[in-house]
């Protein structure tokens, strides 16, 4: 059996945004998006205390900036994971699976993730969502693997991985 499989697929606009929402890279932890919420909270709370007790004209447009930048840090992520899935729609993929490393062809450039135990990968509808220890994300759809082989590749790369909880 040949040690080295190519495979070329593309991601829809759905595949993407699910791999990249699910891979956590682009969000904050739920402590760090609850404190950093917390802060900014406080700061509209105080402008709004300052606007009833000494009203000056800035109070209530800080107390706005507050709410408002609080709403950007909440959905900033997902607007990024969503502009990202729209660039990557449909652009054809190449990938070399070898014993030790995956080989993504691009026509920029290669990327390599080595199965050496550094990497987690999640499994997201059906689709392996490799993580990199450099927070890199490759998705790979079960569609793209030949049927006689899946079962020996999928292993191999979930082998080469650990499993990404949460």
């Amino acid at each position: 059996m040949a040690t080295t499989v190519e495979l070329m697929y593309s991601l829809n606009e759905k595949e993407i945004y699910d791999g990249l929402n699910a891979s956590g890279v682009f969000q904050l932890s739920k402590k760090k998006l609850f404190i950093e919420c917390a802060v900014i909270i406080l700061f509209a709370l105080i402008f709004a205390y300052m606007t009833i007790t000494d009203f000056q004209w800035y109070y209530p447009v800080l107390m706005a900036v507050s709410i408002l930048f609080m709403l950007f840090v909440i959905f900033a992520p997902k607007i990024n994971i969503k502009k990202q899935a729209k660039a990557m729609n449909g652009k054809n993929v190449r990938l070399r699976i070898m014993m030790e490393k995956l080989i993504v062809i691009d026509e920029k450039s290669n990327f390599e993730v080595k199965l050496d135990g550094k990497s987690y990968y999640k499994i997201v509808k059906s689709n392996i969502v490799i993580i990199t220890k450099n927070n890199s994300v490759l998705i790979i759809p079960a569609r793209a693997f030949p049927p006689e082989r899946s079962s020996e590749l999928q292993a191999r790369i979930m082998a080469g991985t650990k499993e990404k909880i949460g």
